[in-house]
This record gives C-alpha cells, sequence and structure tokens, in this order.
C-alpha cells in the first residue's frame, strides 16, 4: 500500500474540509485544515473566500459598460478585463494606509497591533475582482471578492510574513454603489 503524506513547512496534513455557506447576498467558502506539527500537536487551519454580490435593476451589458471606470474611480488599477467573462480585477497591487481616499482598514481586516489596525500601518496586497452575473435581461448580480495580505514594511522586504487580511463588505459595497451611481448618468 502506498502512502502519501502532503507536507506544509513543519506541518503534516491531516484533513481537509470546504463549506460553502450563503447568506442573502454574501457567499462564504471555508476551508478547514488540519495539520500536525513536529511536536504532534494538532493545528487547525482555517480560510475563508468571502464573494459579495449586490443586485441592480440594468441590463448586463449596461452594467459591464460602466465597470472598467468603476475601478478606476475607486483606485483600482485594472490588470485583467474580460468582456468575454464580464469579468474585471485589480490583481496583487499594493496600498499603503489609504486606497481611494479612504483608510485601508475600512475595507479590510489584517490584524492590529498596538499601533492600531494593521492595515493602516503595513503595505496590503489586494486582489479584488468582480463579475457582472446576468440575472434577466433587465438585472444582474455584481458579484465581488476582495481578498488579501499584509506585511510590516518596517522589517524589510523579506524580514516579515504577511498576514492574511479578510474582507469587511465595505469595498464591494462601494464598487456597487459607484456602479449604480455611474448608470445614473447613462439613463
Amino acid at each position: 500500500m502506498r502512502r502519501i503524506v502532503m507536507v506544509i513547512a513543519p506541518f503534516v496534513m491531516l484533513a481537509c474540509a470546504q463549506a460553502t455557506q450563503t447568506s442573502g447576498d454574501e457567499s462564504v467558502d471555508v476551508t478547514r485544515t488540519r495539520a500536525r506539527d513536529e511536536g504532534n500537536l494538532d493545528v487547525d487551519v482555517l480560510s475563508q473566500r468571502v464573494a459579495y454580490a449586490h443586485s441592480i435593476m440594468r441590463p448586463p451589458a449596461d452594467v459591464w459598460n460602466v465597470m472598467k471606470d468603476v475601478y478606476q474611480r475607486s483606485g483600482l488599477p485594472v490588470s485583467r478585463f474580460d468582456p468575454t467573462t464580464r469579468s474585471i480585477a485589480a490583481d496583487g497591487f499594493p496600498v499603503r494606509r489609504r486606497l481611494g481616499g479612504e483608510p485601508v482598514s475600512r475595507y479590510v481586516d489584517c490584524g492590529r497591533t498596538v499601533a492600531g489596525p494593521n492595515a493602516d500601518t503595513y503595505t496590503v496586497w489586494l486582489r479584488v475582482a468582480t463579475t457582472v452575473v446576468p440575472i434577466d435581461s433587465g438585472s444582474v448580480s455584481l458579484k465581488t471578492e476582495v481578498s488579501g495580505s499584509a506585511a510590516d514594511p518596517s522589517m524589510g522586504p523579506g524580514g516579515a510574513s504577511r498576514v492574511l487580511c479578510t474582507s469587511l463588505g465595505t469595498l464591494e459595497e462601494r464598487i456597487a454603489t459607484a456602479a449604480r451611481e455611474a448608470l445614473l448618468g447613462t439613463e
């Protein structure tokens, strides 16, 4: 019998489970991984992926046509723009202290120190991806996912490990609101 063991750093992977929870306009994929360290201590590692969906009562083509401008006005550098799938993204861009005129901590939680929220003092690398999903010919679901990580810049480029950042849902709401406002000018 052949036994395959996946090793992550000093941990041995024991089990992995994934669940999707949906609540209103929010979809959460939670992955729980049980690992065993070198001292035979079991550790649960949780990661979650949250996508927020906002309904917009306009034809899909109209919503798609304003998305590049919405991203640019929100301070999000467009790195992917795919008309075929109607998806747009700003992948892995660094931000310090403020995004679109607001503190980064308004959008993501990267933990905190005695100095305050890490998102406002660390360098944060964000990934923002939005897809315009047609519901019918006159409305869409604007699905946006925000994820990221952060590191203390005072520790040097390789001196500190990154911490994960989780979305607070406010950037997703800001994108949907900006899309609705942009569409008002096209009526």
